[in-house]
């Protein structure tokens, strides 16, 4: 699961238009994301004539950086159906938290920082996919049917943010919560979370990336037309049906 985010951290001069922090799990198997990376560098190469690009959605909404040639319409308009195409193609499972800062700051005295708070989040919702995909394991005594078995990788946001986020997942791992214990978490997040920087550029969170920010929308403003979320809508965790979007793939919090 490759994790990005869409949003500040700070819980102090809180911007009442975009009040989020969305944090966004794209999870891919190996040969899902061999697959993404591969349409992700012809993209960048075919269509933005810039091979070495990062996917940044900031930077394409901007029109910035490798995208200032998106201020043609022509151009962008192409440009961002390519995009769409690809995720619509491409093999992942989306998870995501959102953490509404203008009502935790409203309805808690000391509340736990954000990021912080969202990870937990996430990192149950990960362990839940995880248990419900099932796989074969090979041995000496035959095969079995077990549950898949996942890690994480995180954007790298600077040598002390990372290290909260991996005390972070080492005190859910070691406590577990209320569906599972610490030795079956373990048994199935088996290495210690991973932080990479988009430079040299990583698919996974260039996928994350591009998705968070039209999540974090949705939650914002659930009526305004938002045809990127569309494209996503399809890819996020519902192993009960559409019903179960809310609780798995799109938690908010706080609620109200």
């Amino acid at each position: 699961m490759y994790v990005d985010e869409s949003g500040t951290h700070g819980m102090t001069n809180i911007d009442l238009a975009f009040p989020v922090l969305t944090i966004c799990g794209a999870i891919f198997n190996a040969d899902g994301h061999a697959a993404v990376a591969l349409a992700l560098q012809r993209f960048k190469h075919d269509v933005l004539k810039r091979p070495s690009a990062c996917i940044h959605s900031a930077d394409i909404r901007r029109w910035k950086k490798d995208y200032t040639q998106f201020r043609d319409p022509s151009i962008r308009e192409a440009a961002l159906a390519e995009i769409s195409r690809i995720i619509d193609l491409c093999s992942v499972t989306v998870i995501s938290v959102t953490i509404r800062k203008d009502r935790l700051s409203e309805g808690y005295l000391y509340p736990t920082p954000p990021y912080d708070l969202a990870v937990s989040y996430l990192l149950e919702r990960f362990y839940h996919f995880l248990v419900n995909q099932k796989v074969f394991e090979s041995s000496e005594n035959g095969s079995r049917v077990c549950s898949a078995k996942g890690s994480i990788v995180f954007e790298s946001r600077g040598r002390r943010e990372d290290r909260e986020i991996s005390n972070v997942c080492k005190v859910k791992l070691e406590t577990g919560f209320a569906f599972a214990t610490s030795e079956q978490m373990c048994k199935i997040m088996t290495q210690a979370p991973r932080f990479t920087s988009k430079n040299p550029p990583s698919a996974g969170l260039e996928i994350a990336d591009l998705i968070a920010y039209p999540i974090a929308r949705h939650v914002i403003d659930p009526d305004r037309p938002n045809p990127a979320f569309e494209v996503v809508r399809p890819k996020l965790y519902a192993p009960n049906g559409p019903s179960s979007i809310a609780q798995y793939s799109l938690k908010i919090f706080p609620i109200k």
